[in-house]
């Protein structure tokens, strides 16, 4: 399964940490992206969860 249409959000949310490093949080990166995309905070993270659930992992903290 690809996902490139989501490849922007990931980068953006990815980007916070790249930048901000231990000083950012999920919620932070989550507001980042969906920001410069233009779209609500809830369906960013929705789009993330999407790609992320299947990965599994423990995500951040």
């Amino acid at each position: 399964m690809t996902e490139l249409g989501l490849v922007p959000q990931l980068v953006l949310y990815e980007l916070v940490v790249v930048n901000y490093g231990e000083f950012a949080s999920s919620d932070d990166a989550e507001a980042f992206a969906a920001g410069a995309l233009g779209v609500e905070t809830d369906d960013c993270y929705n789009s993330l969860c999407r790609v992320a659930d299947p990965l599994g992992g423990g995500g951040w903290g």
